[in-house]
């Protein structure tokens, strides 16, 4: 049998791109500052859409993401809501997938770091699902007739009108819908 030894890379930011998505020629990417373990555990991090040029398509920078990083030989961790990424490291990873796309012929998973603004490939391995990437869609699981059941008169109807529209309101600017689009 084989051993790979892989170098531990402390980065400075991280984390996983697909080269393609399913329903369009668009990249998507998941970052966090530090190490890639938070993204790769499926915790808050930042969402980028690129085009096939690079180009930001759709962002959601997430608000208190979790951070790891390693210095002087220990993990700390915090928080961080400032953008993990800058534009010339979303350009960097737009040239990689496409690289990757050429040199493998079908999509990537691919999971990157960034250290000291040099970008390094971890892993990467072909995409086993589909990825369909739409514009941005919120479900709730209210039951509104659990809580209005029988006959509702106009008042009761009147005012849950307003409440559940501030409820969602709010539940979307949370979610980090900006709030131009939800008002």
């Amino acid at each position: 049998g084989s051993v790979i030894v892989q170098a531990f890379i402390p980065s400075d930011s991280s984390g996983v791109m697909f080269t393609k998505t399913s329903n369009a020629s668009l990249i998507l990417i998941n970052a966090t500052f530090g190490l890639c373990t938070s993204v790769v555990e499926g915790l808050p991090c930042d969402e980028y859409t690129l085009d096939t040029q690079g180009i930001i398509i759709d962002k959601t920078i997430t608000a208190e993401k979790p951070v790891t990083t390693f210095q002087k030989g220990e993990f700390i961790t915090h928080s961080s809501s400032s953008p993990s990424l800058t534009k010339k490291e979303l350009e960097e990873l737009a040239t990689l997938a496409a690289s990757l796309n050429t040199f493998f012929k079908t999509p990537q998973d691919v999971e990157w770091c960034f250290l000291n603004g040099e970008l390094y490939v971890l892993q990467s391995r072909p995409i086993t699902r589909d990825l369909p990437v739409t514009m941005k869609e919120h479900f709730d699981s209210a039951n509104i007739a659990e809580s209005y059941s029988g006959i509702v008169l106009p008042l009761t109807y009147s005012f849950a009108q307003m409440v559940y529209e501030q409820v969602y309101k709010d539940l979307l600017i949370m979610s980090g819908a900006s709030k131009a689009k939800v008002k």
